[in-house]
């Protein structure tokens, strides 16, 4: 059996092992795993069209290993479009851009939430910089909330965002997870372990619960956000080669549309 480099743990990983370009439809355009629509909408895209999102479209598929890191990790990829907006009150409010297993937000606040899932990258509507929240989960279902970066142009423009995670590959040892995020052509976030995670404790690598897109994105603040191309991948390379796909799907801000993958 010949094993793909970089993953020895995955013989058959297709990178992008699925893909989303919401060309007026949720079909995966590397194969199998159509997403499932509630309310569909779609809009003008980053390239071609993109799902548009106000509050009450998602989409979801059922479990599937594509969508989890499994031990050697999970890459991430997506256009964003959105504008700033005032904050409003509420301060337990999540919207989901994409995440594997929704949040427990008990309230007020964020600070206690828990989560059956692995992973979510988010919006916090309630934040005066809109962070979009790279978010991870220890196996004993906390959420380490501390990867964050602002989530729209100023005037607004298409924003790319790309998001390795590795769970296993932490500052501690195999017991630590760290995340990698690039935004358009900058990393804004470099190999930044989180916060806990101990040996009784480890980063959850794989969940059974479903993947949701846009779950109430755009409904706090009543906006329009719009999401294309969203592409996953489980074949995690060094930083200097995923730094390179990055800037390959970014392609001087042009970008590169599914079935691209950087590599």
């Amino acid at each position: 059996m010949i094993f793909k480099k970089n993953n020895p743990g995955c013989p058959c990983c297709n990178c992008p092992c699925a893909c989303y370009k919401f060309d007026d439809n949720a079909n995966d355009s590397m194969g199998s795993h159509d997403l499932t629509a509630t309310n569909a909408a779609y809009d003008t895209g980053k390239l071609d069209k993109a799902a548009k999102f106000t509050g009450t479209q998602y989409f979801e598929h059922d479990h599937d290993n594509c969508f989890v890191p499994q031990s050697t990790g999970i890459n991430v990829w997506f256009w964003l479009h959105k504008t700033y907006q005032a904050a409003p009150t509420a301060d337990n409010v999540v919207e989901y851009i994409v995440a594997k297993g929704l949040f427990d937000v008990p309230g007020p606040g964020l600070a206690n939430m828990s989560s059956p899932g692995t992973w979510a990258i988010w919006l916090n509507p309630h934040h005066s910089a809109q962070t979009l929240v790279f978010s991870v989960v220890y196996q004993g279902s906390q959420i380490d909330t501390s990867f964050g970066t602002p989530s729209y142009e100023n005037p607004a423009e298409w924003v790319f965002f790309y998001w390795w995670y590795e769970p296993t590959a932490g500052a501690a040892g195999t017991h630590t997870g760290r995340c990698s995020v690039i935004r358009n052509a900058t990393t804004v976030i470099d190999e930044q372990t989180v916060l806990l995670g101990d040996v009784g404790n480890p980063m959850r690598q794989t969940d059974s619960e479903k993947l949701y897109v846009g779950k109430d994105l755009g409904k706090e603040r009543g906006e329009t956000i719009k999401v294309d191309n969203l592409g996953f991948c489980k074949n995690i390379g060094t930083k200097a080669e995923m730094t390179a796909r990055a800037a390959a799907l970014y392609n001087s801000g042009n970008g590169l549309a599914c079935n691209n993958s950087g590599k």
